[in-house]
């Protein structure tokens, strides 16, 4: 599976969870995207090295990043950068590569 494939499956399990109440979530994007009449204005959005996901879960609010990767993707520098960033605010940040591994890091329940 590409990346891309890992991290649609990750949306759609997500998607689920957060459709019947158990949590919210975010695709997060960094880099920058072109708006506007012919495109001519750059907007940046997350930081480069911002996990792909975070997830709120319930009943109090704990964060979660998730990383998708495939089975050779490693993390950039910045990457690693953002998530040592995380862990020191004392929140999760995972990197996954499979459904299974999303699973054990956010359950079902939607709670930590």
């Amino acid at each position: 599976m590409t990346e891309s494939e890992v991290l649609a499956g990750f949306e759609e399990y997500l998607g689920y969870l957060e459709n019947v109440g158990k949590l919210m979530y975010l695709r997060l994007n960094s880099g920058m995207a072109f708006v506007g009449d012919k495109k001519k204005y750059a907007v940046r959005l997350c930081p480069t090295g911002t996990a792909d996901i975070l997830v709120v879960t319930r009943p109090h609010g704990h964060c979660i990043f998730i990383e998708a990767k495939d089975e050779d993707g490693v993390q950039s520098d910045k990457q690693k950068e953002f998530e040592q960033k995380v862990k020191a605010v004392g929140a999760e940040y995972y990197v996954c590569r499979t459904l299974d591994e999303l699973m054990e890091v956010v359950p079902q329940g939607g709670t930590v």
